[in-house]
């Protein structure tokens, strides 16, 4: 049997992503909660970006 924090850990993650494309930068800084259909009831998310840098990080358990 799995321990519990495993779960945690197995579902959670950070991103990083550069966007190339001038037209989809962001000017002045912003964060944002996400807020998706299909997440389960221990998911949590946000998203922060800032010209071409994009961060997310995403904590679920994985019961979907």
């Amino acid at each position: 049997m799995e321990p519990r924090w495993w779960h945690w850990l197995r579902y959670s993650g950070v991103s990083i992503k550069i966007v190339v494309n001038p037209w989809h930068w962001r000017w002045l800084p912003q964060a944002y909660s996400l807020g998706m259909t299909w997440e389960g009831p221990d998911f949590r998310g946000v998203c922060a970006t800032w010209l071409m840098i994009e961060a997310t990080a995403w904590i679920d358990n994985g019961t979907w």
